[in-house]
């Protein structure tokens, strides 16, 4: 019998008084095949944020680098969904008001500048009939994105140059 109990031990605590999140948060993914060294959160507000470590000892130290609004004018739909592309090019984005965005992240220290930055890319309107709840990318197919909704719906998605194509539709408990 496996008696086995591991043990949690907070390292960090990231909120408003670092640059965070002012609202609730809904989710966090980290940064594929990158050691843990980036992950990127959002929120209630709308915003995404990209955080980064700023130490290489056993139990890194995180700071804010930058950050986007999804947000249009003054209405403040959720976020409620994130998750990074198994590339590491692309985030996708599950939203209160119905749409999927895809924002590139561009890492700007290999190009001679300092910083990371984001970029939407692509904004996939009425991706479902009422919130998208969850988005994943496919690890094995970097263009591949499957999201699910409030309306019961899994959809898989195709992107191509930066367009959102649905490919599959499936109803769910039916």
């Amino acid at each position: 019998e496996n008696n086995y109990h591991p043990r949690w031990i907070l390292s960090q605590s990231l909120g408003e008084q670092h640059g965070g999140h002012r609202s609730c948060v809904w989710s966090v993914v980290f940064e594929p095949n990158n050691n843990g060294s980036r992950f990127v959160s959002v929120d209630a507000e709308g915003r995404v944020i990209l955080w980064k470590s700023t130490s290489s000892v056993v139990l890194p130290q995180y700071s804010k680098s930058t950050e986007l609004s999804c947000n249009a004018g003054t209405e403040l739909d959720p976020n409620y969904s994130v998750d990074w592309s198994s590339d590491g090019r692309f985030i996708a984005i599950g939203r209160g008001d119905d749409s999927i965005v895809i924002i590139a992240v561009e890492n700007s220290i290999k190009e001679g500048k300092d910083g990371d930055s984001l970029k939407i890319v692509c904004v996939k309107h009425n991706a479902h009939a009422r919130d998208v709840h969850c988005v994943k990318w496919n690890p094995k197919i970097p263009t591949q994105l499957a999201s699910v909704g409030g309306d019961g719906h899994l959809k898989i998605w195709q992107m191509s140059d930066n367009i959102l194509c649905r490919t599959k539709t499936r109803l769910c408990g039916v």
